[in-house]
């Protein structure tokens, strides 16, 4: 019995000690509790902001956390916390409590994605954030040093911009640090000033400064994102430039006159957010005017955003489809097959109108037989209609063949063959 007693304590103590070489979180303190324990014991504090449907944030967990050097580094250096940020009915005790916590410093710190990491000094002021997964730990560490090196900790780098320091080293810096912060509001004018003192615009980092910087039509990179589209869309991706100039002037001279109340916010990462409340009169003659006024060259292509995106915005998928109807009639042979795809995917996705979708599934088949950028996606979007306009078998057999050239066995495309199988719907 002794003996037996013995190898279950090696047994325990053998996990224990694997346990502990990687990062340790704390278990017990709430989030009030844990700034008081940092600041008495002068210490910075790393939150781990997961959620449980991310696949990275589970990966983050078992590559890189679980590493001796990683637990090394951050134990002694942080109070360690994971918070978890969606609600499941599985939660435990623990995990609910942390509930209004959470919420509280997803909005403060404006958590978009996961996963994100939050560094705190040992005031409670977030001085360094990281969003997206690492999975390369020299780098993942090398990376999280930043957080503790006041010189490059984002407050302290936003100061000496105010205070009047450009020089080109100290300005790559701070743009790192804006934009592992998802600080959208400041970096235009970081960038703007770096851009500057650019004699060449188009290396790959400079466009992807560009990418971010530019939020406005009199930004820096507006310019180059009109005269050098291609050289743009190598680095970003094909078709970046022109949607980014028609949004940025819709944005300045549509937007105001589509809603009331108006008020644009840029989360980052594509994320942007159209608040106010729709005007049910808009006079679409006067907003031809004043595009044609500022924008003579991008008339069409601004105005048809803007009249895809309203009637979006007012579910009219009746007017929606026409706009894409007229474009196609008056421009046949200028077909952007990733345009298309994109109104395409929104009436199967939204409209229950047999006509509209027998439409959207002859511009799926333009966007097949293009030459664009992803054909898997024109096939994908043509089978949903199929099977949305009552194809069942064809859809199936469609969706099975594209499952089968990409190698699938699970994921969202099986989900949905599957769902096609049992006449369940594949939309929202």
């Amino acid at each position: 019995m002794m003996k037996r007693l013995l190898i279950v304590i090696a047994i325990l103590s053998s996990i224990h000690a694997w346990a502990q070489q990687g990062i340790k979180f704390e278990e017990t303190l709430n989030w009030e509790q844990i700034k008081a324990k940092a600041k008495k014991e002068n210490s910075y504090i790393f939150i781990d902001a997961y959620a449980t449907w991310c696949v990275p944030c589970k990966e983050m967990s078992a590559k890189i956390f679980s590493k001796q050097e990683i637990g090394d580094f951050y134990n002694k250096n942080f109070i360690n916390v994971a918070i978890q940020f969606d609600r499941k009915s599985t939660d435990n005790k623990r995990i609910k409590e942390w509930y209004n916590d959470a919420k509280k410093i997803k909005d403060n710190f404006k958590i978009l994605a996961y996963p994100t990491y939050l560094y705190f000094n040992p005031n409670g002021e977030l001085v360094y954030k990281i969003v997206g997964a690492n999975y390369d730990p020299t780098s993942f560490l090398e990376n999280t040093k930043l957080a503790l090196d006041t010189k490059t900790q984002y407050p302290t780098l936003k100061d000496q911009f105010v205070n009047g320091k450009r020089d080109t080293a100290f300005l790559a810096t701070l743009i790192k640090a804006g934009i592992n912060s998802s600080d959208m509001k400041s970096l235009p004018t970081f960038i703007n000033s770096y851009l500057k003192s650019q004699t060449n615009l188009l290396t790959k980092q400079n466009i992807i400064y560009i990418f971010y910087g530019t939020q406005s039509t009199t930004d820096f990179g507006f310019e180059t994102l009109q005269k050098h589209s291609e050289a743009i869309d190598s680095v970003i991706g094909k078709g970046f430039s022109r949607k980014t100039v028609n949004r940025l002037i819709f944005n300045e001279t549509v937007f105001p006159m589509l809603k009331t109340n108006a008020v644009i916010k840029n989360y980052g990462g594509g994320m942007i957010d159209y608040q106010g409340d729709l005007n049910k009169s808009v006079d679409w003659q006067t907003v031809s005017n004043l595009v044609k006024n500022k924008f003579p060259d991008r008339l069409e292509e601004v105005n048809r955003f803007s009249k895809t995106l309203y009637y979006q915005w007012a579910e009219d998928w009746t007017k929606y489809a026409e706009v894409v109807s007229e474009y196609l009639e008056k421009k046949p042979n200028q077909l952007n097959p990733d345009e298309l795809s994109d109104y395409t995917e929104v009436l199967f996705q939204f409209s229950n109108d047999s006509s509209q979708l027998q439409k959207a599934e002859s511009w799926s088949k333009l966007s097949m037989a293009s030459k664009g950028t992803d054909p898997i996606r024109y096939k994908v979007i043509n089978t949903r209609l199929l099977y949305k306009n009552g194809k069942k078998a064809e859809a199936i057999t469609q969706m099975q063949s594209v499952i089968d050239s990409l190698g699938q066995t699970s994921g969202q495309l099986v989900d949905e063959v599957n769902k096609m199988k049992n006449n369940e719907k594949t939309w929202f």
